[in-house]
Order: structure tokens, then C-alpha cells, then sequence
């Protein structure tokens, strides 16, 4: 719940929540700029009928563009979601893109859908649940078009 979420921001001296899972649209609007929401479009109508339903910001994200894992699963696949609903997204409002992003692919991702900013996991693991230094170097000299 929501007021649960606000209180562990509270006591662990947190800026955001990243709600990721069946959470209800009223549940951001409650935490506002506390917490942003991950979507999982399968293509840019969804994306579209999906977004209409959580609040637009101006300075900040609330929503997280994510792959869409199947049913039942929030993330963490290493597949590539659709850029082209992501991108109808960010033309629209600041997003944060994620799904299968990795020091190969972030430079074409960011070009395509021209983000607010990126999220990455195992996009930069030598192993499950293993940050590895070297890809994440890669991953943000990409980034940036270095």
C-alpha cells in the first residue's frame, strides 16, 4: 500500500520508489513525486492507453518503460522492449527507459527514444546478480556517446 511505501521512504531517509509490480494507478498519485511507476507495453497503443491513466510531470519521470516479461513478471529478462512505444512515450513526458539494455545497445536506445534517463541490471552483470565494473564503465561511456 501506498502509505506503506511512504513510510519506508520516511525511515530509510529514501528519495524514490520504483513501483513495479500490480500497484494501482492511485498509488503514485498518493506518493507523487516520491515514486514512479514501470510500464510494460507491448506497442505504442498500449503504451499510449497506459500512460493516460498516471499523472504527466513535467520535471520528473513517472514512468519506467520497461520490456514486457510475460505474464507475471516484473523485469530482470534482458530483453528489449518496444522502442517505438517508449519513444511515443518520451515525446510525451520525461520517462525512464529500461529492458535489456547493455553497453552494446545503450547508445542506439538513447538515440531512438531519447529518455529522461536509463535504468540497467543484469545489462551489466558478469553473472546473475554480480555487478561487473568493466560493463558498467562501457555501459555509461556509451551512454553519453563516449
Amino acid at each position: 500500500p501506498a502509505a506503506e511505501v511512504a513510510a519506508i521512504l520516511d525511515e530509510c531517509g529514501l528519495d524514490l520508489a520504483q513501483l513495479s509490480g500490480d500497484e494501482p494507478p492511485e498509488d503514485l498519485a498518493l506518493l507523487g513525486e516520491r515514486a514512479f511507476k514501470a510500464l510494460r507495453p507491448r506497442d505504442v497503443v498500449a503504451a499510449a492507453s497506459l500512460a493516460a491513466i498516471y499523472p504527466r510531470r513535467a520535471a520528473s519521470p513517472a514512468l519506467l518503460v520497461d520490456a514486457s516479461a510475460g505474464a507475471g513478471r516484473f523485469g530482470g529478462a534482458g530483453q528489449t522492449g518496444d522502442w517505438a512505444a517508449a519513444r511515443a512515450l518520451a515525446a510525451q513526458r520525461p520517462i525512464l527507459l529500461a529492458g535489456g539494455l547493455r553497453p552494446e545497445n545503450i547508445a542506439a536506445a538513447v538515440a531512438a527514444v531519447q529518455p529522461w534517463g536509463v535504468d540497467v541490471a543484469s545489462g551489466v552483470e558478469s553473472s546473475p546478480g554480480r555487478k561487473d565494473p568493466a560493463k558498467m564503465q562501457a555501459f555509461v561511456r556509451a551512454a553519453h556517446g563516449r
